[in-house]
């Protein structure tokens, strides 16, 4: 970490009595950029939503339009309550 931070690629962060609290990586000019959580993730199919009465709560997205995936999903359903 000593090394790293000698050659400036990190940045240690301490707190008020020494101890490393994290290490910021520097990027080089020729780097990508680094990588967000949905890039692996995937598609996000719940997000929160703000109700009128000022809640929030979260909600489903719409996959398909109508019963276009009922087709799909009720087979499988099915089988999971079949063989369990």
């Amino acid at each position: 970490m000593t090394r790293l931070d000698r050659l400036g690629l990190i940045r240690i962060v301490r707190h008020k009595k020494g101890r490393v609290a994290r290490c910021i990586l520097h990027r080089r000019p020729d780097e990508s950029k680094p990588m967000k959580p949905a890039d692996y993730l995937g598609t996000r199919y719940s997000f929160r939503e703000r109700l009128e009465g000022g809640h929030i709560t979260w909600s489903l997205k719409q996959i398909g339009h109508g019963d276009e995936l009922r087709s799909f999903f009720l087979p499988v359903v099915t089988d999971c309550l079949v063989n369990p």
